[in-house]
């Protein structure tokens, strides 16, 4: 059921993506609201990951915060399903994975303590903050004991009406969704 959902939902975004200037727009407007929230403000160290052509552009929101001198960090996966986060700049080599995904070649690991703001992707959301990701589960091992703040930038095309999670699945504490507003 679920790769039912991810096939959908990710068609979509993928037709989405050809609407450059409507999914700019929708981009643009997310992320003027995301820079007015507390998590945003506050937070020093922002986690978040470098974009697939289908997905958010996050790198806008990257280069907000460089100009904030706020500290990105991007994930790079290991295995058994987990990852860990590193520094990312500008001048840091970043390699195409086997996923399709950018990550760090060669940066300095951040711890998670330090992080602050944790920018959560993923393929299919509900109001409630319940997500479905890509299928390997990355999200929910780092977050079993992630103590910082959570927030999803999340299209209409991604809005579920209800998704059946599992015990180990964990909810985003906020979304800023296209449609307008703050869940």
């Amino acid at each position: 059921m679920k790769q039912v959902i991810r096939q959908d939902i990710l068609a979509k975004l993928k037709h989405l993506a050809t609407q450059e200037n409507k999914k700019q727009a929708l981009e643009e407007d997310m992320l003027s609201r995301l820079y007015e929230t507390n998590q945003w403000r506050q937070a020093n160290v922002i986690a978040t990951t470098y974009p697939m052509t289908h997905e958010f552009d996050t790198t806008k929101l990257m280069k907000q915060a460089f100009l904030e001198g706020k500290t990105i960090v991007i994930p790079k996966t290991k295995k058994r399903g987990e990852m860990d986060f590193y520094v990312y700049h500008e001048d840091i080599e970043l390699e195409l994975t086997s996923f399709g995904v950018y990550e760090p070649v060669d940066s300095q690991l951040y711890d998670k303590s330090s992080i602050d703001l944790m920018i959560v992707p993923g393929v299919g959301f509900t109001q409630e903050g319940k997500r479905i990701g890509y299928g390997g589960g990355f999200y929910d091992r780092y977050l079993t004991d992630f103590k910082g703040s959570t927030i999803s930038l999340v299209f209409d095309e991604q809005l579920l009406d209800e998704l059946e999670t599992e015990e180990h699945d964990k909810l985003v504490d906020a979304l800023i969704c296209a449609r307008g507003g703050t869940l």
